[in-house]
């Protein structure tokens, strides 16, 4: 069962129906200003950091800006973030 495509994505496949209003105005922006959002190549490392400091804010185990802090100093001397 589809759960609601508007619209084909391939592009050699022909739509069985018109275009819903709006929906190529959207297109078009989406391919005016839209891009790809890629993940860094050292993601996983970013993300064990980021993960370890927010859940300990999230728990109450640690102030807020203190994680913050201690992420961003981590993260730093990992040299993952300027």
């Amino acid at each position: 069962m589809d759960h609601g495509v508007p619209f084909w994505y391939n592009k050699n496949v022909p739509a069985p129906f018109g275009k819903l209003p709006g929906v190529q105005e959207a297109q078009d922006l989406v391919t005016k200003y839209g891009s790809l959002e890629l993940t860094p190549p050292k993601w996983a490392d970013a993300e064990k950091i980021i993960n370890e400091y927010s859940f300990k804010a999230i728990m109450g185990q640690m102030p807020a800006a203190d994680a913050v802090k201690k992420m961003r100093e981590q993260l730093k001397s990992s040299k993952l973030i300027d």
